[in-house]
């Protein structure tokens, strides 16, 4: 789990990171890039909570590593999209 987490904020910070370089995000307000990132599922990573049993229970509960992967492999296409369009 801490690895598929890891992987996925990785590749969260990387689709930021190449979103603020482009001039169009720049020119969008904060309230207007908040917006695009919720619209689109990429404002934040699931979070995880894996300190005891309990709590680790609690996070496959509400994210599947499976789940994770996905959202990991999908995170560069949806960044990717949104660079393109507002």
């Amino acid at each position: 789990m801490n690895e598929a987490h890891a992987a996925c904020a990785a590749r969260h910070q990387q689709g930021l990171i190449g979103l603020e370089a482009t001039e169009t995000w720049q020119q969008l307000a904060p309230e207007q890039r908040y917006e695009i990132l919720s619209k689109h599922s990429v404002r934040q990573m699931p979070p995880i909570a894996v300190g005891t049993t309990k709590r680790f229970l609690a996070t496959l509960q509400k994210t599947k590593v499976s789940e994770l992967r996905a959202i990991c492999d999908a995170l560069p296409t949806r960044f990717s999209m949104r660079r393109r369009r507002r």
